[in-house]
């Protein structure tokens, strides 16, 4: 039995955000909104299989339009999990965090290119036609205490960027780098404007390599990503990626997380070695 758990749970698939890249759009489902049952499975196994090393990372869509998610984060805390959202940081300010009676131990923004055009062209900009600061948002998410990473997703717009400046100037303890993967019925239609080959990863990730000094990079190619996450869907099922298009247990509605582990392809060891295993 793996002595860690770290599961990412989809709360919803809505987002204010049309970022092409996103491969967990959920096209063909519909929001679940009972979080609290599959949340209940989720602890059940970890108590049922002794798991102290346990994390949830509250995903999306954008898991900050979820009103229940401070309560959430809340709940899962007092059950012994090390907790996390993941945000294209739209709606971070001090009046959301404020909202937390127990803040997240990690807040992980997902910033593509400190580039407003890039920015633009990827579709990393708020349905309001705002551009983030996400420098003044960090900032923000630090003087809380609570841990930063930066997930960026290299692609055929920002490979050629140097994001170095800017990074230092945020100083996140993790910055994961993701080549971007493509998903079947979540964003086929922008692989041709998007997709980049492994020469093509490495090269972004040479051109940081001064930061890995500082900064805790973790670096994931395509191989690396299929299969490595326990993932939950807005329908409370668990899903992979490991044939390029996602695929689904039945939910943890109606069975349990275990009965729901045997009905999807998940490597412990992949995420391992991918680095997903950490001092949480």
């Amino acid at each position: 039995m793996r002595n860690f758990l770290s599961i990412n749970y989809h709360l919803t698939k809505n987002c204010n955000m049309s970022c092409k890249g996103c491969f967990a759009k959920y096209n063909e489902l519909e929001n679940n909104l009972d979080h609290i049952r599959v949340l209940l499975n989720i602890i059940a196994y970890a108590n049922e299989n002794n798991i102290k090393n346990k994390k949830i990372n509250f995903v999306g869509g954008e898991p900050t339009l979820i009103k229940q998610l401070p309560f959430l984060v809340e709940f899962m805390h007092n059950a012994g999990f090390t907790t996390s959202i993941v945000t294209n940081g739209s709606k971070i300010n001090k009046e959301y965090l404020n909202q937390f009676n127990i803040k997240p131990d990690w807040i992980g923004i997902s910033i593509d290119s400190f580039s407003d055009i890039t920015n633009w062209n990827l579709g990393r900009i708020t349905k309001k036609g705002l551009i983030l600061d996400y420098i003044e948002k960090a900032k923000l998410i630090k003087s809380n205490g609570i841990k930063l990473k930066i997930n960026t997703m290299v692609n055929k717009l920002n490979y050629q960027e140097d994001m170095t400046e800017l990074i230092e100037k945020i100083m996140p303890e993790r910055w994961k780098l993701f080549q971007y993967l493509e998903i079947k019925g979540q964003n086929t239609e922008f692989t041709d404007l998007l997709a980049i080959n492994d020469t093509q990863f490495n090269d972004f990730i040479k051109n940081h390599s001064k930061l890995a000094g500082n900064i805790d990079i973790i670096t994931e190619n395509n191989n690396e990503m299929k299969g490595s996450y326990l993932m939950v869907s807005p329908e409370g099922s668990l899903s992979d990626n490991v044939n390029g298009v996602l695929r689904y247990s039945r939910s943890l509605l109606d069975i349990s997380f275990e009965d729901a582990l045997r009905e999807i392809e998940f490597s412990g060891e992949k995420m391992v070695e991918r680095g997903g295993v950490y001092e949480w």
